[in-house]
């Protein structure tokens, strides 16, 4: 089974495919990062976060896809940004048919490490444990969206 993992952001969209084998075994297969310019119009930042997504679908196919829950930010106006982007990605994800299924941050952490609480560094430290093949030199959004897809590969069939 093939999973994308997205971690949101107006900005910087983190993104992770990783597929489980018969076996079990989970395997990296691709992480990135979707990139905006801060001085892109916010229309054309949306346009470009559902055409990458959509690629994304198309290359790698995946059966399922997690995305972090949204919280809401001391900040309303970032957070109705937040919102935009991720329907943006919602939009892709159903675009292509795949279904899609959403974690907190604690549940991804407490799948990963057993501790809802957990540490960055030690999400990252089990997400290279569980995952074989993840790169050394990824961006805490890349593992973040490992571990999105991951808990999604746990909890989904």
């Amino acid at each position: 089974m093939i999973a994308l993992g997205i971690d949101p952001a107006l900005n910087q969209t983190g993104y992770a495919i990783i597929m489980k084998k018969s076996n079990g075994t989970i395997l990296f297969v691709e992480a990135g990062i979707i990139k905006n310019k801060i001085q892109n119009e916010f229309p054309q930042k949306l346009l470009n976060i559902f055409k990458q997504i959509n690629q994304i679908c198309i290359l790698y196919k995946p059966q399922v896809c997690g995305i972090e829950e949204t919280f809401v930010n001391m900040n309303p106006t970032s957070s109705l940004k937040l919102g935009a982007a991720r329907g943006a990605i919602i939009t892709a994800i159903a675009h292509n048919n795949i279904p899609l299924f959403e974690y907190s941050p604690n549940k991804v952490k407490k799948t990963i490490t057993g501790a809802g609480k957990a540490e960055k560094s030690q999400v990252e430290f089990m997400i290279k444990r569980l995952v074989f093949g993840t790169p050394e030199n990824l961006s805490s959004d890349e593992y973040d969206a490992i571990g999105i897809a991951l808990t999604c590969l746990c909890f989904e069939k």
